[in-house]
């Protein structure tokens, strides 16, 4: 998240990955069903961290 504010507000790379990273933070404070679970892997997933 530090690295996301760093670059410019408006770039549309930077809206997206924040967008997935509180999607994430979000299903990561919760008691997840399968389904979530599965969107939670696939996120995991797309980041290249």
């Amino acid at each position: 998240m530090k690295r996301m504010s760093q670059l410019p507000a408006n770039s549309t790379y930077v809206t997206h990955r924040l967008r997935v990273l509180n999607k994430i933070l979000q299903l990561l404070s919760i008691q997840r069903t399968a389904s979530q679970e599965d969107e939670l892997e696939l996120l995991f997933a797309g980041l290249s961290l």
